[in-house]
């Protein structure tokens, strides 16, 4: 019996294990494996007009610059010569978000933070302004860096930090 209609085939790629060297959101074989999966549905549904290859290099490419541009404008507004609000033992704790699960900030004996999450992610954070962190994924440090920012309570201690992306990891 054939696919009903609004089945789509899936195209097979590597798993997650096998993307070494790819960054950690998996980058090029995601990517990858998009153009193949769209040009599987293609196959089955006997149209080949659209180079996906093509328009994902560009949707992709437009997002890299996007991203860029907003970095380098962050770069530019960036308060100089700013310390942490407080003494970085005080950013030190376990947080949790009820979809991305717990993370734990570790200030290590060499005076540094660093943020660790499940399932086996550590990101190195530098000072960026007042309550603000850049964090740095340590098995690829050149590469995506992102902002981590600490929420304060009205008592001014620590209760929770925000991510780039907007997800609010509370203190537990």
């Amino acid at each position: 019996m054939p696919p009903a209609p609004f089945a789509r085939p899936r195209a097979w790629y590597p798993p997650r294990s096998f993307r070494a060297g790819t960054g950690n959101d998996g980058g090029i074989w995601r990517r990858g494996a998009a153009a193949i999966d769209q040009g599987a549905v293609d196959r089955f549904l006997h149209s080949r007009d659209k180079d996906w290859n093509a328009g994902l290099f560009k949707l992709y490419g437009d997002l890299q610059a996007k991203e860029d541009t907003q970095h380098a404008e962050a770069t530019r507004a960036r308060p100089q010569k700013t310390r942490p609000s407080l003494p970085l033992a005080d950013y030190a704790g376990k947080y949790s978000d009820p979809l991305a699960g717990e993370t734990q900030i570790v200030l290590g004996r060499d005076g540094k933070l660093t943020l660790a999450m499940q399932p086996n992610a550590t990101f190195e954070l530098t000072h960026w302004s007042y309550d603000a962190f850049e964090a740095a994924d340590t098995r690829a440090p050149q590469e995506d860096r992102f902002l981590i920012t600490f929420v304060r309570g009205a008592d001014g201690r620590i209760t929770g930090y925000e991510s780039e992306g907007g997800r609010l990891y509370r203190r537990r």
